[in-house]
């Protein structure tokens, strides 16, 4: 079983090349392996609130858990914030 640290670098590699459906599977591998985990859940938020659209309340779901996992992190704030600017 490969590291989740591993895949969600993996995943932030492949999401900053824009190939994100692949960097999505990664992000979700990693939360199989650790549900629940504040920097995966940010991760495949944040990817799923930049496609906008149905996937937009999706992502704002996965930020308000990052959040909730860890509410002293303000980079996840942030990301939340950001997706319920654009919602």
């Amino acid at each position: 079983m490969t590291d989740p640290r591993q895949l969600l670098g993996q995943g932030l590699a492949l999401h900053r090349q824009g190939r994100l459906a692949e960097a999505e599977a990664l992000y979700r591998q990693a939360l199989e392996a650790l549900p629940g985990a504040p920097e995966a859940l940010n991760l495949l938020g944040a990817l799923l609130a930049q496609q906008g659209g149905e996937r937009l309340d999706e992502g704002i779901a996965c930020l308000q858990q990052a959040v909730a996992a860890a509410p002293g992190r303000g980079d996840l704030r942030l990301n939340l914030a950001n997706a319920l600017r654009i919602a």
